[in-house]
């Protein structure tokens, strides 16, 4: 593995996608790309804001996110409370949510029952099990 060397000045703030419909439900998202709801909105608005009041005018500025719907919406609604014009997002796959393969959109209880066992055995090491068609939380780094 080759080392990322990073210019120490570089500052760098990760935000979570708001509350989509899935989240609402209890439902696992995954790659499932479920909407934003008002919360989810009105929670991207409130982190624009904040951002608003501490990223300097006129400073270099990248706006990265998945390429979920749910993400770029967000970052939509964060670029556009900043007072600077003209910045693109810019999507990185890299940053797409794990698949949680079968059981994208279930709900524990679904995954329960349609899964004897799956839950528990996902618990014994959440970072190493995968999910049936789905990914692991394990961390892959290219070569």
């Amino acid at each position: 593995m080759s080392e990322l060397a990073l210019n120490p000045s570089l500052l760098i703030y990760l935000i979570r996608h708001g509350e989509t419909q899935y989240n609402r439900q209890n439902r696992f998202n995954g790659r499932t790309d479920s909407p934003l709801t008002e919360i989810g909105v009105s929670e991207a608005h409130r982190q624009g804001r904040v951002l608003s009041d501490v990223i300097e005018a006129g400073k270099a500025l990248r706006i990265v996110s998945s390429p979920l719907g749910r993400a770029v919406h967000t970052a939509e609604i964060i670029r556009d409370q900043i007072p600077l014009t003209g910045y693109e997002i810019e999507t990185d796959e890299r940053l797409t949510e794990i698949s949680f393969g079968a059981w994208e959109g279930l709900t524990i209880n679904e995954i329960k029952h349609r899964f004897p066992g799956e839950w528990e055995k996902r618990h014994q090491n959440m970072w190493t099990y995968v999910v049936p068609g789905g990914e692991s939380y394990e961390p892959t780094f290219p070569g």
